[in-house]
């Protein structure tokens, strides 16, 4: 692991966090017996390196790097352990078919936590006078099914503090695959929690 993460210390003076550009679902209890473990695949993101390396909606990973991948916080505690420009070989099951698949890990793109709450929780946000407030709850979506509403603040995710766009980004973005996340919303000056999805 040193050796993956110490050029990003030396030339950045920071580390760079890893980004294959997809998400991932445990699979369930039947299916997971079955093959031994893995994780589902969903959609990769247009141009992430997942779509760029042949990864597809539906894949079942199991290894990376022949480090068994069990649940998806297997696979976010793993790829943290990376930095971009890693190369990496993932293990696939498609259909019938055991794959190994080279991808080469990206930087994480800026604000792709606001895109991910928006796709993962259904929530859009945006900032008044330093404080981040909903926007926007999508119809069906975890956020409206805990009952968050437009005008609502996001005082806190998951224990941190937000006051700002960027630090609700940074909060999504720190704790991928740790779903699910725990918001603080306040309403009329009383806070209450959910968890989101």
């Amino acid at each position: 692991m040193v050796k993956r993460i110490l050029p990003s210390l030396i030339n950045q003076g920071r580390l760079t966090p890893a980004f294959l550009g997809v998400t991932v679902e445990d699979l369930g209890k039947q299916a997971a017996t079955d093959l031994g473990g893995g994780v589902l695949l969903r959609e990769p993101e247009p141009g992430s390196p997942a779509q760029r390396d042949g990864l597809r909606l539906g894949d079942v990973l199991t290894a990376i790097d022949e480090t068994p991948v069990l649940t998806a916080g297997d696979f976010y505690s793993i790829i943290e352990t990376y930095v971009r420009g890693n190369r990496i070989r993932l293990t696939i099951l498609r259909g019938f078919d055991t794959l190994a698949v080279q991808a080469t890990l990206a930087e994480i793109p800026k604000d792709y936590g606001l895109k991910h709450g928006e796709e993962r929780f259904g929530l859009s946000v945006r900032e008044k006078r330093e404080q981040v407030v909903v926007d926007r709850v999508r119809r069906d979506s975890a956020a409206q099914k805990t009952g968050i509403e437009r005008g609502d603040l996001i005082a806190e995710v998951a224990g941190e503090k937000i006051a700002t766009m960027a630090d609700y980004n940074d909060a999504i973005v720190n704790n991928l695959g740790r779903e699910p996340l725990r918001f603080l919303i306040v309403r009329d000056r009383r806070g209450y929690y959910v968890d989101l999805p």
